[in-house]
């Protein structure tokens, strides 16, 4: 009901209800407070209407004063086959609903049974159940399961991660046959206790050297082409100057007019702007034209112990001379 909310994650605690039934005499709203306090939390509830057919669409259940109560001992959720009511109430409380419809119907309603397995649209849940519920519905799963789901559903977004940066930068459909071996599951994991390490050491690796590892060479071949252009320039003034211009596109990439998306849409544009603002690259950039910086040094002092006496300084233009052959300069050799 509220999918600014986003996700909402919580143990099951469960209830059925429906019209007042002397069977079921003796148990109130009060068992399912109780039922609630002693889970684990954060809970959400999830309470099966029972009600004949000429009423199911018409009872607006659970309102604003359930709702406090229920939030008021941990409570984050609830998920229904039925209706509700009082939304707008329950906007700001920021208590996810997921239900089959609203309506301002109230009548006669009792509750059944508290903490026993129920069925909602399908999705058979039983007491102290993992339940994962967004915009897009809701899943269930048992709750000694919670660490597999977890560490299978983000090796998930990793895999669906670079399938999207691939698209994005290549500008063509991904190959799906490349990341479909690198899912993990649970049954891999307990058969095969090395490709589970094999997964955790190489996913990261991997990770880095798609998102990063091009700002390796970023950084130096810029310094590279300026040092081309500017022969006679020591190496900390082009360093610098190149790691502070290459900052300062990552920093556009905070800014989005529509003349610059229409530019990021195509490759080069892609490829020369970016389209995304990790602070981290910035250690990267630093790290790289340090390493730049270093290499022009390394070349300098390699060229002036090489350099015969009575020739001009090494720094009138950026040379090594390797014995009688020609020199070099740092970019080609004439």
């Amino acid at each position: 009901m509220y999918p600014e909310l986003g996700r909402t994650v919580g143990y099951a605690v469960t209830c059925t209800w429906g019209v007042p039934d002397p069977n079921y005499s003796g148990i109130t709203f009060m068992d399912v407070l109780d039922a609630m306090d002693a889970s684990p939390k954060p809970t959400i509830f999830v309470f099966q209407q029972k009600f004949p057919p000429e009423l199911e669409d018409k009872v607006g259940l659970a309102g604003g004063n359930m709702t406090t109560a229920m939030q008021a001992i941990g409570c984050v959720g609830a998920i229904s086959n039925g209706p509700s009511r009082d939304i707008d109430e329950i906007r700001p409380m920021k208590f996810q609903y997921l239900l089959s419809g609203v309506t301002a119907g109230h009548g006669a309603m009792a509750v059944h049974a508290v903490n026993v397995p129920v069925s909602i649209a399908g999705m058979d849940v039983a007491p102290g159940e993992i339940i994962h519920m967004d915009e897009n519905g809701a899943v269930k799963f048992p709750a000694d399961k919670l660490e597999a789901v977890l560490e299978n559903a983000r090796a998930l977004q990793i895999e669906e991660t670079e399938r999207l940066d691939a698209c994005a930068t290549l500008n063509r459909p991904p190959n799906c046959a490349l990341f479909s071996a690198d899912i993990p599951t649970a049954t891999t994991k307990r058969n095969n206790p090395m490709r589970r390490w094999q997964q955790i050491l190489r996913r990261p690796s991997r990770e880095w050297v798609q998102h990063f590892g091009g700002g390796m060479l970023y950084e130096i071949v810029w310094i590279g082409f300026f040092v081309a252009m500017l022969p006679h320039a020591p190496p900390s003034p082009i360093a610098l100057g190149v790691l502070l211009a290459t900052s300062a596109v990552e920093i556009l990439q905070l800014w989005h007019p529509p003349q610059l998306q229409h530019i990021r849409s195509a490759f080069v544009g892609h490829a020369f702007l970016g389209s995304s603002f990790p602070w981290w690259n910035f250690s990267h950039y630093i790290t790289d034209s340090t390493i730049g910086w270093g290499l022009l040094r390394s070349i300098d002092k390699t060229a002036r112990r090489r350099t015969a006496p009575g020739d001009p300084p090494i720094n009138s233009k950026r040379t090594i001379n390797f014995g009688e052959s020609t020199p070099c300069y740092f970019i080609y050799c004439p």
